[in-house]
């Protein structure tokens, strides 16, 4: 065996610890699909925790935005007392309350209905209504009390499905305060 190994050149003798054996060099199938499915199972979960940050923002977006219509509303009431306007504070409720907000919430594209499509995560005015309107983003995100008892009629089957509206009214506390409160109830869902 000495005998070989000196017959072989020093190239021969570098190469033959080079070559490594076939199962080193690569991935066998059934490692391919182990690795696909891990991939794939934490792609899924990293989507669903996309989905559920875009959600969350959306909805808190929605809960500060109606914070701050209260605020500016409270504001204008508190101002409108201590300038010793009317008594009158029903006006308040008719106004437009995002003309005492500045700058405007992101979002804010002016009176509805608007003259161009509504767009989904807009807050609008209903000047007709006197309600504030927001259209979110995905349908799916909120979940409307049921219609029936209170009024309001069932949409038919032959009817286009109409965007989904939150809808909030400006109520008047009797301490000085302001709220939006929901015409017809409703909840957020999480994904």
């Amino acid at each position: 065996m000495l005998d070989k190994m000196r017959n072989l050149s020093r190239y021969q003798r570098i190469r033959a610890h080079l070559v490594k054996p076939a199962r080193i060099c690569g991935l066998t199938s059934l490692e391919f699909s182990v690795v696909l499915v891990i991939i794939s199972v934490a792609a899924y979960f990293l989507f669903q925790g996309l989905l559920f940050a875009q959600a969350e923002t959306e909805r808190r977006g929605f809960e500060d935005n109606c914070a701050a219509l209260e605020r500016a509303l409270s504001y204008e009431l508190m101002s409108r007392g201590t300038r010793g306007e009317s008594p009158d504070n029903t006006m308040l409720q008719r106004e437009n309350p995002f003309q005492w907000l500045s700058p405007k919430p992101l979002g804010y594209a002016g009176a509805y209905p608007a003259q161009a499509a509504p767009r989904p995560g807009a807050w609008y005015w209903d000047s007709r209504r006197t309600e504030v309107v927001y259209l979110p983003k995905v349908a799916d995100r909120i979940q409307l009390s049921p219609l029936g008892r209170n009024g309001l009629a069932k949409a038919s089957a032959n009817e286009p499905k109409k965007m989904l509206e939150v809808r909030l009214r400006v109520v008047l506390t009797g301490n000085g305060h302001a709220h939006l409160k929901p015409v017809r109830a409703f909840q957020w869902q999480t994904p």
